[in-house]
């Protein structure tokens, strides 16, 4: 199944345009003050299997305002760290032309 077109963006990398998803639920941040943070991207031209990166944290803002913390408790997600996780999980095995299971890379925040 294909990624919202609305809701994705895109990246090249080494040619091949991706579309990645990141989002934090509600109900993560309401049960504790860290979250998790869910990394999907997927092969955009091919429609193959999807890349799911696991491991990334974030802190509620809310919990503290109005004297938020410093700026790296509240890690932010760039197109160079998406190039980085397609990259790894290539070298992992991950096959983005591929259609079957979907492949999951576990980071470190």
């Amino acid at each position: 199944m294909a990624l919202p077109k609305r809701k994705a963006r895109n990246i090249t990398v080494d040619n091949v345009v991706y579309q990645y998803i990141i989002s934090v639920t509600a109900y993560d941040l309401l049960l504790d003050e860290y979250a998790p943070i869910h990394v999907t991207i997927q092969n955009k031209q091919v429609n193959g299997n999807k890349l799911f990166v696991k491991g990334l944290i974030t802190r509620s803002f809310w919990l503290d305002f109005p004297n938020p913390k410093k700026k790296s408790e509240y890690p932010t997600i760039s197109t160079k760290d998406i190039r980085k996780y397609i990259q790894k999980a290539q070298k992992e095995g991950y096959n983005p032309f591929s259609k079957g299971k979907d492949f999951t890379l576990e980071v470190d925040s």
